[in-house]
């Protein structure tokens, strides 16, 4: 496979036993140029915009350089949300303008278009098929960014939604994401914790194991560790971390010093 060859990421909350997604890929079939189609997640939770954007954000420099992103989760389409495309560099993000896309907003080179009303999506409430897939197909053929729409300012568009509110002794935490083993995935950045006092607070439980591995953990016993995104993750060796918690994405946590209140989970 061709290095400098265009790809296509996706990331929805469509589901993959949907129709949805096979119909956004026809659309990009559109392109005047071989292409790679990526799906890179499609399972983020129903209209949950956080979660998408942290992965995005967390995952991006993963791709080649010419790896042009559409991301839909979007519980506001047909409403009047704007939609966007920011250009960085080589790559283009496409979606709506609803804090999804924050992480390319916040970039130094940054160049923001609003998708112009001339587009007029054939649906109201599919716009990944027939508004982002197309304006996508549109750039790759002419590379012209006044035929999107017009430039604005990033202070014009939505942020990336607050994923951790810092408080006195600690902060709130968002779950941002929950893979298939039940590992509780958080966006607390390993820098900004200490490791000396801290634990996490989950309906009423406290998290206070650190460990580097599953298998430093019993079997079935919860702990946390700085998991592959660079976060804190709670887990359990062999064990659905989140079932055993009542926990979900978009759930906030507390992170404090040890609690002396709430029962003790290690």
């Amino acid at each position: 496979m061709k290095s400098d060859m265009e790809r296509v990421v996706l990331i929805t909350d469509f589901g993959v036993n949907d129709l949805y997604v096979g119909q956004l890929k026809g659309v990009l079939c559109g392109a005047s140029m071989e292409i790679q189609i990526i799906d890179f997640f499609h399972d983020i939770p129903p209209f949950n915009i956080e979660s998408a954007a942290w992965l995005i954000s967390r995952c991006q420099h993963y791709f080649p350089p010419k790896s042009h992103w559409i991301c839909v989760v979007d519980p506001g389409v047909g409403t009047p949300r704007e939609a966007l495309l920011v250009k960085l560099g080589e790559r283009v993000f496409i979606g709506p303008d609803n804090g999804i896309l924050g992480w390319a907003l916040s970039q130094e080179d940054a160049q923001v278009h609003r998708i112009g009303t001339h587009w007029k999506p054939a649906s109201a409430t599919f716009h990944g098929r027939d508004l982002f897939a197309p304006v996508l197909v549109d750039w790759l053929n002419y590379r012209d960014l006044n035929r999107i729409g017009p430039a604005i300012q990033v202070a014009q568009c939505q942020p990336m939604p607050a994923l951790l509110i810092k408080k006195p002794h600690g902060a709130q935490v968002k779950i941002t994401h929950i893979d298939r083993f039940g590992n509780v995935v958080t966006a607390l950045k390993y820098i900004d914790i200490c490791w000396a006092s801290a634990a996490l607070v989950v309906n009423g439980i406290s998290i206070t194991k650190w460990v580097k591995t599953f298998a430093d953990l019993r079997v079935g016993e919860v702990g946390m560790l700085v998991g592959g995104f660079g976060t804190v993750e709670i887990v359990a060796n062999k064990a659905h971390a989140a079932s055993m918690l009542s926990c979900k994405c978009g759930d906030w946590v507390d992170f404090l010093e040890k609690s002396v209140d709430a029962k003790n989970g290690d």
